[in-house]
């Protein structure tokens, strides 16, 4: 198959495999999952391609329903951890190392859904995983993916005034334009990379790729935040003290039930 040039995530796949365990980290367990679990409906019988699988919790939830589970990552950690847990456990899951935009020796029209679980934002060529997704699809078969809402991507932080009062908040400067400026740091000292992408550029690309999106999904986060986000307490004092006054109103409010977190998408191949 050729060599894949090592991911960052080999440098946290192990914490994550630690963190996520068997049903995901919170914000999946809670926020995402029954959402992608909903759209997904009665997967018994269907042959299911994950794409991102990770340490492939979700994938063993899948063949434990029934389905016929094929599974791959670019990650060479990921895959070896998912691929021990299989040798215990036992599911029939076969545990692939690929790169999402190159599926190479996974045959034409070969699945009924292909899910990709928060993996497409971490992509860089995403116009060619979603074109290699709607390859291996049936004709009618559907891809399920969820990624960061394009909203809530590329957040910046500031102070502003509103109504004669300071608020530190998260401004939206930029929204139609592509960027990989959004860096997730994780808590043992390594950073992955987003890409944030405009809702109307992944329509565009399902489009191009032969699918029609049929079910849409902005799903808001469960989680109530009483304490300031790790990344804000890397902030000067005066900026939290004008986080902290405006928490309530500002977080609690609004984004909490107004602000969609995360986005779930169905498309299905039509031609």
């Amino acid at each position: 198959m050729g060599t894949i040039t090592p991911s960052p995530w080999d440098d946290v796949a192990e914490w994550w495999d630690h963190e996520a365990g068997e049903s995901g980290v919170w914000h999946q367990q809670n926020d995402i999952d029954p959402v992608v679990w909903r759209t997904l409906g009665r997967v018994q019988g269907k042959k299911i391609l994950e794409i991102g699988c990770g340490n492939g919790y979700f994938s063993r939830r899948l063949a434990r329903a029934g389905a016929t589970v094929t599974a791959c990552d670019i990650s060479t950690t990921f895959i070896r951890l998912a691929q021990q847990n299989e040798l215990r456990r036992h599911y029939g899951i076969r545990f692939l190392q690929r790169d999402a935009a190159n599926l190479k020796g996974l045959n034409r029209a070969n699945y009924d859904v292909v899910l990709s679980n928060m993996m497409l934002m971490d992509v860089r060529r995403y116009r060619s995983a979603i074109k290699e997704a709607s390859r291996v699809l049936k004709h009618g078969g559907r891809l399920v993916f969820s990624i960061i809402h394009p909203l809530y991507s590329d957040w910046q932080h500031q102070v502003v005034t509103y109504k004669g009062r300071k608020y530190y908040a998260r401004i939206l400067k930029k929204y139609l334009s592509e960027t990989d400026t959004d860096r997730a740091h994780w808590k043992i000292g390594h950073d992955t990379v987003h890409y944030h992408r405009p809702l109307q550029s992944y329509v565009h690309v399902l489009h191009d790729a032969g699918m029609c999106v049929s079910d849409l999904h902005e799903v808001p986060t469960k989680r109530k935040l009483v304490r300031a986000p790790s990344e804000e307490k890397r902030i000067t004092n005066k900026l939290t003290k004008y986080y902290i006054s405006s928490r309530d109103k500002a977080w609690r409010q609004f984004t909490q039930k107004e602000i969609p977190l995360f986005l779930v998408v169905e498309a299905v191949k039509t031609s």
